[in-house]
Parts: structure tokens; C-alpha cells; sequence
């Protein structure tokens, strides 16, 4: 069967969707030209057509321009990185460093953001306020090791002491990770104190052009 070709990538996802906003970072720091799908995890409609391209019916979904369709956010942004390897890299030459940004990126995407995800919270509680006291827990159980973590490699000398962002002062895939779990820490009124590092590397990020371009604010004014 011949695969179907479209005349760019496209991008199945939600503005508030923080797995889809790690792409859309990707997607802008590789500067991916790509048609933007936005799907309400809500409608029926949109999930019957989210289910021809994704049996599990989540996001995010790319698709390339030659009609090959990946999911899973991690596994699309690797794609990008290897498809695009000389433009803006976002994974360390060094291979201790490039092994703790994939570390740092499983840590939020597989420990942290599906144990707060509003989706499992809801089959657990029905009270909207217990739901986000169960997202609000998660992440902070999270964000203690992420932070312990940040730390460690800093005083071990992994990256230098004063690091601007996750691993040593170039922006890299765990950033695409951080800046979407905070404003899910943000959002359910997760106290930031505690954490330090997480909070000054989100400062520098903040003025990042593809970071603020990409923002759910940025994609929710978009939106007809």
C-alpha cells in the first residue's frame, strides 16, 4: 500500500496539551514548517478522526510529509533530532550529558506528567478539587526528585555549577520538557519555593523566542 504524501508534517495535538507543547518547541527549534490539527479530547468527532491515526486515541500524532505517523512526544522528538541533526542540536555531543537529558526527559514524561494527567486523576476522584489535589501531589513529589536531581549533577560537576539550563548552558530536549511540567505546577498551585534550580532555569527559558511562541496563550489566541 503506498503511503499518502501531504505537503508538510502535520501536528494532531491541543494548545493545553503539554506532551503536544514539547513538540511544538521541537518543532520551532528545528523550524519544521508543519500543518497544526487541534483536537478536542472532548469530541466525539475529533476522536474518531484522532483513531484513524492513533488506535489509543492520544496525542500528540506526527505525521510526515511522506505519510509516516509517529506518537508518544519523546519518541517524535528523537525523531526530529536525528532528521535534523545540524540544526540547532538539542542533544549533547558529550555522552554522560546526552544520556542525563534523556534521563531528565523520561523523569517528567514517564514519571511525573502521567501520574498528574487530568485523565487518570478523573477516574480516581469526581470532586474537581480532589483531582487537582492529586495533580498538585504528583507534581511535587516529582518536582522534589527533578530538583534533588539538578542539583546533583551541578555539585558532581556532570555540567557546570551555574548552568542556565538543565544540562550546562545550551538549551536541550529536557528544557522542551521542563517549561510544559511547570506551567502544569503553575496551574495547579504547586508552591515553587522549594524549588530553585527548576524555577531559575524556567526564568532564563521564559525569554526563549521558540518557548514563548509555542505557549498554549500563543496557540489559544491563534485558534478561530
Amino acid at each position: 500500500m503506498t503511503s499518502p504524501y501531504f505537503s508538510k508534517p502535520i501536528l494532531y495535538g491541543s494548545p493545553q496539551s503539554s506532551a503536544t507543547w514539547r513538540v511544538r518547541i521541537m518543532l520551532a527549534w528545528k523550524n519544521v514548517d508543519y500543518e497544526d490539527r487541534n483536537i478536542d479530547l472532548h469530541n466525539e468527532d475529533h476522536l474518531e478522526e484522532l483513531a484513524k491515526v492513533n488506535a489509543s486515541k492520544r496525542i500528540p500524532v506526527f505525521i510526515t510529509a511522506e505519510g509516516k505517523v509517529f506518537t508518544q512526544s519523546i519518541a517524535i522528538m528523537e525523531y526530529l533530532e536525528e532528521v535534523y541533526p545540524d540544526t540547532k542540536p538539542c542533544l549533547p555531543s558529550d555522552p554522560i550529558q546526552r544520556a542525563i537529558v534523556r534521563e531528565i526527559c523520561n523523569e517528567i514524561a514517564c514519571d511525573i506528567h502521567p501520574l498528574q494527567n487530568t485523565g487518570l486523576a478523573k477516574q480516581l476522584f469526581e470532586n474537581q478539587d480532589e483531582v487537582a489535589a492529586w495533580a498538585r501531589k504528583q507534581i511535587i513529589k516529582g518536582f522534589n526528585a527533578l530538583e534533588a536531581k539538578l542539583r546533583l549533577i551541578r555539585e558532581e560537576n556532570y555540567v557546570p555549577a551555574g548552568s542556565k539550563y538543565c544540562v550546562g548552558d545550551t538549551i536541550t530536549m529536557a528544557d522542551f520538557l521542563l517549561v510544559p511540567q511547570f506551567y502544569n505546577a503553575v496551574r495547579y498551585e504547586v508552591p515553587l519555593a522549594p524549588y530553585p534550580i527548576i524555577g531559575a532555569i524556567h526564568h532564563h527559558l521564559l525569554s526563549v523566542k521558540e518557548f514563548i511562541d509555542t505557549s498554549p496563550a500563543k496557540q489559544c489566541a491563534a485558534s478561530p
